[in-house]
């Protein structure tokens, strides 16, 4: 529903980038081809945005919560697919809690998929802290590019 936004952002960085709609997990990395960077930015809880959008409180539930880094993992290991060699992917979310971001970095790394990546740099941002929503972003280089 925001992939509309998505493209026309886009559209500033000219033929340097490409938005492609679709089911990540179902994706064919063999007709996508690879790229030198990949955005994930993966469904989360939203803690860094209960300032503006309260309701997401009443939408969470324990069971949400415990199932949101199993989803996020399955994410970034299919994501990494499309990352060429030295290329890198880029994880952010609009949560800094540590389960959705340092635990399914830090879980990817230690996968198959994740071994040929090393974390290149992070930000924890806390809501207010830059006059922004909160959230987190890890980059992280293929082949140990830094």
């Amino acid at each position: 529903r925001r992939f509309g936004r998505l493209q026309s952002n886009l559209e500033r960085c000219a033929e340097r980038c490409v938005a492609v709609e679709g089911d990540l997990l179902k994706a064919d990395d063999a007709s996508l081809g690879t790229f030198q960077g990949v955005l994930l930015d993966a469904p989360c809880s939203n803690l860094g945005v209960l300032q503006r959008k309260l309701d997401v409180k009443w939408r969470l539930s324990p069971a949400m919560l415990d199932q949101l880094p199993k989803q996020q993992l399955n994410f970034l290991k299919a994501a990494s697919r499309f990352v060429a060699p030295q290329g890198m992917l880029v994880y952010s979310l609009c949560s800094f809690d540590r389960s959705e971001g340092e635990g399914v970095v830090n879980a990817f790394l230690d996968s198959e998929s994740g071994s040929e990546f090393s974390l290149s740099e992070s930000e924890v941002i806390l809501p207010g802290e830059k006059g922004t929503d909160g959230g987190v972003v890890y980059s992280l280089a293929r082949n140990g590019l830094i």
